[in-house]
């Protein structure tokens, strides 16, 4: 072969050498873009199969608002329940109290009415006394003289 020939089988190797080097720089650069469209493929997966859509946030919050206004309803049929039961037995206690001063009044006027008639009789009984103390008097004055 020539010089020239040389010359030119040279600078193809050295070429070929150039590419094989900015071969390996694109393969690796490919490489790394290949693992970063899989990690970015991953992550919009990952996305997809766990973000929460404006659709499934409404419908979250119509079920949430239904079981609030179901809980609220619950609470109050369950307070007017207690209520109720509540004013009943009130009415109850109210009742048993009119009774016990209904009964006491009458106790009140017994007492009143066997005191008043205790104190008559112990008047009468004075009464009496104050007779025959001067009854005894009259007779002893009597016997005296006698």
């Amino acid at each position: 072969m020539d010089e020239r020939s040389d010359k030119k089988l040279d600078t193809l190797i050295e070429a070929v050498g150039v590419l094989n080097g900015k071969f390996d720089v694109l393969s690796g650069t490919v490489g790394t873009l290949n693992d970063k469209v899989y990690i970015l493929t991953e992550t919009v997966e990952f996305i997809k199969d766990n973000a929460v859509t404006q659709e499934s946030l409404d419908n979250l919050e119509t079920k949430l608002t239904g079981r609030i206004d179901s809980l609220q309803t619950e609470m109050h049929a369950g307070f007017a329940n207690l209520r109720e039961e509540f004013q009943k037995e009130l009415r109850s206690i109210r009742s048993e109290l009119e009774e016990i001063k209904r009964r006491l009044a009458a106790l009140e006027k017994r007492t009143q009415e066997d005191a008043d008639a205790m104190a008559q009789d112990y008047l009468k009984l004075q009464q009496d006394y104050k007779k025959l103390e001067a009854r005894v008097r009259v007779l002893e004055m009597q016997r005296e003289t006698a």
